[in-house]
């Protein structure tokens, strides 16, 4: 909003996929992981029904993810909303004790603290917290199984440690959708990655087998801050074998 940086600018002036906002991702309609300030903006840009939405799943607290007074609105008196289904909250233990300070009872909603490498079933979903390693209330990634498809998002993350890794080789990824905060440039402080840590990433998720030539390899979550604009990520990020995402991309794994 305040930046007037060089990649900013330009951003401005190109539009299109070079205008980003804050990172989600709604999985046929149902599931959505995180739930950011732009999530109305999200649905008015891109016809985006949310009638049907029965899981949402946060990877932590903080307010690009999470903008908790959004869920106020599911409380009566300002939500008329007539569901067959009410919508599961599920994350770590901040983000259930904030979702569950706004919630109140006339809200078709309710609230589960998952633990790390804990496995919850979500309708014809199966969903599995992974730590990340980003701030210090034990933030989430997930990996999402549904029809003998496994997928991992991967975003607001540094490199996982070792038994991270281990753990994850006992799947086989359809898609792996990765944070690359740092884009073209580089990331120093351990709790983000930039395009050269996803290529290691994706090594280390090769050599472990869960990542495998089909795999399809997406990258989020860029920054300005030596992001680089779509295009030039788009190129770079090809000869990795990696796709970069932009707001509204719909993918089908």
């Amino acid at each position: 909003m305040f930046c007037d940086c060089r990649l900013c600018r330009r951003a401005a002036s190109l539009g299109g996929k070079d205008f980003r906002t804050r990172s989600s991702i709604l999985i046929d309609g149902i599931l959505k992981v995180d739930f950011p300030p732009d999530t109305y903006h999200h649905k008015l840009a891109y016809g985006l029904d949310l009638n049907g939405l029965r899981t949402v799943l946060f990877t932590h607290s903080h307010f690009d993810h999470f903008s908790v007074r959004e869920l106020d609105y599911l409380n009566k008196p300002f939500s008329h909303w007539k569901r067959k289904h009410s919508i599961l909250f599920l994350g770590n233990g901040e983000t259930a004790k904030l979702a569950s300070s706004v919630l109140n009872a006339t809200a078709p909603a309710s609230v589960r603290t998952m633990e790390a490498f804990e496995t919850v079933a979500a309708g014809d979903y199966k969903v599995t917290a992974i730590p990340a390693v980003h701030s210090t209330e034990r933030p989430f990634n997930y990996i999402i199984q549904r029809g003998g498809k496994s997928l991992l998002y991967a975003s607001d993350t540094g490199p996982y440690p070792e038994s991270t890794m281990r753990y994850l080789g006992n799947f086989r990824f359809a898609c792996v959708i990765s944070e690359c905060t740092g884009g073209l440039g580089r990331i120093d402080y351990g709790t983000h990655l930039a395009l050269s840590d996803a290529a290691v990433f994706k090594k280390r998720m090769e050599n472990s087998g869960a990542s495998e030539k089909k795999t399809r390899w997406i990258l989020t979550h860029f920054s300005h801050n030596g992001a680089g604009t779509h295009e030039e990520m788009s190129r770079q990020a090809r000869r990795l074998g990696m796709t970069a995402a932009y707001d509204g991309m719909k993918t089908e794994i």
